[in-house]
């Protein structure tokens, strides 16, 4: 029997092909292109070791709608890793700009909106990030990590209906009169132990002094202190390095109690990659007020009357983070949450790329 086996790719294609074996640092296709299967699986490969695929003036595609078939209108470049491409990007604007208005002239539905709403002269010079639900995420869902350590510490009737219940419920109270701005004070217990009494099914009067219910909220500070409990966003840690290479100082802003530094540094998030990280337990004040923003500039060497209109901050609430922000005089990006179908930023390395773009483009 005699077999004989033969393929052909697309012009597109052979870009990547020769990317992914070394044989290029970038390609580009001055004209309007289709998606195939073969441009769609080097697009992903390139994608997953760290290269770049854009428009050919540097825009991001939109991958909910960029799919098999689709035209990219206005062309594309891909390098094999982000530094060459911003370089090559922004060459390839600067000879087209004499020749007209291609490709911005084109209506191209593949092409993403900016993820930031639009920097200020000089591009964004500080970067202040949220953690819960942005920066780590927790690996097992919160309510199923209450009652599996409710069973083992003998608390009979708690399920992750009932756990979840009682959390919502805790999170919606109001701060006590002490200390009405704020929900953490010191290491959050005075906050936690309640809201884990219900979980477990404790009465208020019954709350002091029960061992058992102090062993069950040991056993969930010890979980939630130890990094394996978290997911940390993909690419965040060199993204932040990246960044500040780039001189743009990176902080974290969150509505956290004191054990979180810790908790960053365990996570890999070390002095390389953050230049501070403020909770709300240490300046007493929750997101959205504007007092949290404005200890996030000072620590970095700035303030908010100077300096607020040059930093944004991302987050995943609307209100906290994003109206919060901008009420600080910052700018203000929403990190998508698929349960929502909402927000602009989904990876931190772009967020990195749009962020050193501004800079240099200014």
């Amino acid at each position: 029997m005699s077999l004989r086996v033969g393929f052909k790719v697309s012009a597109s294609g052979y870009h990547y092909l020769m990317l992914l074996e070394g044989e290029a640092q970038g390609a580009m296709l001055l004209r309007e292109g289709a998606k195939k299967w073969d441009t769609c699986a080097g697009e992903a490969l390139l994608r997953a070791i760290g290269g770049c695929t854009t428009d050919a003036v540097g825009r991001k595609y939109d991958y909910a709608h960029n799919l098999n078939g689709v035209l990219n209108l206005s062309g594309s470049a891909s390098s094999v890793d982000a530094n060459f491409h911003r370089a090559f990007t922004r060459e390839i604007r600067r000879t087209l700009s004499p020749l007209g208005r291609y490709p911005y002239d084109v209506p191209d539905a593949s092409i993403r909106p900016p993820l930031l709403p639009p920097a200020p002269r000089g591009g964004w010079k500080i970067l202040t990030v949220d953690v819960g639900g942005c920066l780590l995420a927790p690996i097992e869902p919160v309510a199923k990590t209450y009652a599996r350590l409710a069973m083992t510490r003998g608390f009979e009737g708690v399920t992750e209906k009932s756990a979840k219940t009682a959390i919502r419920a805790g999170f919606s109270a109001p701060p006590p009169a002490s200390h009405p701005n704020v929900r953490y004070v010191g290491d959050g217990k005075s906050f936690w132990r309640p809201l884990v009494a219900g979980a477990m099914g404790v009465a208020p009067d019954e709350i002091e002094g029960n061992a058992k219910l102090e062993g069950v909220l040991d056993d969930l500070y010890a979980h939630y202190e130890d990094p394996r409990s978290w997911r940390v966003a993909h690419g965040a840690r060199e993204a932040f390095r990246a960044l500040r290479a780039h001189g743009v100082k990176v902080a974290v802003v969150s509505n956290w109690d004191t054990r979180l530094p810790k908790l960053l540094r365990d996570c890999g998030f070390d002095e390389s990659s953050l230049d501070a990280v403020i909770v709300s337990a240490e300046v007493m004040a929750d997101k959205p007020d504007r007092k949290i923003f404005a200890a996030a500039l000072e620590a970095v060497g700035a303030s908010l009357d100077r300096d607020a209109s040059s930093a944004v901050h991302v987050g995943d609430s609307v209100v906290n983070d994003v109206e919060g922000a901008v009420g600080a005089g910052f700018g203000g990006a929403l990190m998508f949450a698929p349960e929502m179908r909402e927000g602009n930023v989904y990876d931190f390395t772009e967020l990195a790329d749009e962020i050193i773009e501004s800079r240099l483009e200014s």
